[in-house]
């Protein structure tokens, strides 16, 4: 059964857990993709790697629309549900889900099989076809592994969901790693691509049956109650896609494979900011939605806002060494053949600090029930984003993908809050939030010369310049009195979920309040 939120104080250390879950799962996650992509990257030619993420691209679209924005209302009613003892209907919100979403995977697959040669001359490389003829067989995997990632969530099972992704990862890149050292290059990948979306659907079904409850209960179908919700959320999730992935097929349309792969060498480094605020809002919203649906609208406020401030701190000093350091990550990573995405990778880890610090904005907005704001808000998006990048590719090449995508999710982020301040009269940045910035400049001019000397030297020499950024960092917090007795309760939560001793860190901060 999922942990029960009754006040502040326990939705802080529910999420705080999850949080805890989520971030080492995300980061071991994060690793295994970015590895692969790093290995992917440095055995093939940037061309072939620019039709790979070209592949991808075309295939995440058919996957939103197969899904129809059911993933999010899987999350809020199995919470909604559970609230209220109503377990018949909680079991009935993934057998409707499933039936929904199943067909029209199934459709759509059959049609970008069909359509392949078509959808390659769009993009003037008849390379593309065999490798989506072959992905065009792993939508409806994908899209039931999504169905039962959500349910894992709406549960309070983060670290369920957490480990169906990273099983996903491992068998990927295993596959990945042996066909290339067998010699197969992009078919190859492109198979270990297909085969792990496969067996994901597998390992979600299996978490899935360990919750208890379940096996004890009747169902009753909720097919129009998750469609009323979901379908306004469709353009939402096609908002997230349009960042995600607009930008490579404009790259791929105006500029060519070479370019997709320069880019896509940038854009991951980047996305790696969106972990912290990824953790807590993956466990954030069935959390807010038990108070939204008790009517304490106070703990859901105070509860964003506390989240809000961690999500600020830890995402900002990462930000700032990742755009101080950026030209060094992409060459040891990538190599020096993809160097040149460097200001593609500054520009867009503005726009990724930003989703992130602001994720749990359409948290909010979803708990208390305004899903067709997001439809609206994701409509401006997605044409913002459109225009930007027809406008700006031709000209900037990916510098100028960049510009679009970052000014489409600063924007997006605005308009929520902006909402949302409307909606409950609240800003979630703090005060105390905006002590990181000074902390965070000061330490970086500290470490910044040494630093830059020891590259010279090999990446192994970064590591003490790196742990002493942070450490000067977190005193510099304490000076400028930063936490409070709110972080001594999340930061008891992680400990007791992750098993890592912080009493001496909690020690410390007591001292300083």
């Amino acid at each position: 059964m999922a942990d029960k939120v009754n006040n502040f104080d326990d939705a802080l250390r529910v999420i705080a857990k999850g949080a805890g879950i989520a971030f080492f799962g995300l980061t071991l996650n994060r690793f295994l993709a970015f590895l692969s992509r790093v290995i992917v990257a440095r055995f093939l030619t940037p061309n072939d790697y620019g039709i790979l993420n070209l592949v991808l691209a075309i295939f995440s679209v058919f996957v939103v629309i197969s899904l129809i924005g059911i993933p999010d209302g899987i999350i809020r009613y199995i919470s909604y549900y559970a609230a209220r003892k109503e377990y018949d209907k909680v079991k009935g919100v993934i057998y409707s889900s499933i039936r929904i979403v199943i067909p029209i995977s199934i459709i759509l697959s059959i049609l970008v099989f069909y359509f392949s040669r078509d959808i390659s001359r769009i993009f003037h490389d008849e390379m593309l076809e065999y490798p989506l003829k072959i992905i065009s067989f792993a939508i409806p995997f994908w899209v039931l592994a999504r169905v039962f990632k959500a349910a894992s969530v709406g549960f309070k099972k983060i670290d369920y969901s957490i480990l169906i992704d990273l099983l996903h990862q491992i068998i990927r890149f295993t596959i990945v790693v042996v066909v290339l050292l067998l010699g197969y290059r992009l078919i190859g990948v492109i198979f270990g691509y297909f085969l792990a979306f496969v067996f994901s659907p597998i390992i979600g079904y299996y978490f899935l049956q360990r919750i208890d409850y379940l096996d004890s209960c009747g169902i009753e179908f909720v097919d129009m109650e998750l469609i009323s919700y979901s379908w306004p959320l469709l353009l939402a999730s096609f908002s997230s896609l349009i960042l995600a992935w607009t930008d490579t097929l404009m790259i791929g349309y105006f500029r060519g494979d070479y370019y997709v792969g320069i880019y896509n060498a940038a854009y991951p480094i980047a996305q790696l900011l969106t972990i912290f605020g990824v953790s807590f809002s993956n466990i954030f919203m069935p959390v807010i939605t038990e108070f939204y649906s008790a009517d304490s609208l106070n703990n859901l406020k105070r509860t964003y806002v506390a989240v809000t401030k961690w999500i600020f701190g830890l995402t900002f000093p990462s930000f700032l060494f990742l755009v101080s350091f950026g030209d060094w990550i992409i060459e040891i990573l990538f190599g020096d053949k993809y160097i040149s995405g460097y200001y593609a990778l500054s520009i867009l880890a503005i726009g990724f600090f930003t989703n992130s610090v602001l994720i749990l904005n359409s948290g909010v907005i979803k708990s208390v029930e305004k899903t067709k704001f997001i439809m609206v808000n994701s409509y401006i998006i997605a044409v913002l984003n459109i225009i930007l990048n027809a406008s700006l590719i031709p000209v900037y090449g990916v510098a100028g993908a960049a510009i679009a995508t970052t000014v489409s999710m600063i924007t997006s982020a605005l308009i929520s809050l902006m909402y949302l301040y409307k909606l409950i009269k609240i800003v979630p940045i703090s005060r105390k939030c905006l002590y990181s910035v000074p902390a965070a400049v000061i330490s970086i001019i500290i470490i910044y010369l040494p630093a830059k000397i020891a590259l010279q030297y090999g990446i192994f020499t970064l590591i003490p310049n790196l742990m002493l950024y942070f450490v000067i960092y977190f005193f510099l917090l304490l000076i400028f009195k930063y936490f409070d007795s709110e972080d001594v309760i999340i930061m008891k939560a992680i400990e007791s979920k992750i098993g890592i001793d912080l009493e001496p860190l909690r020690k410390i901060i007591i001292k300083f309040l």
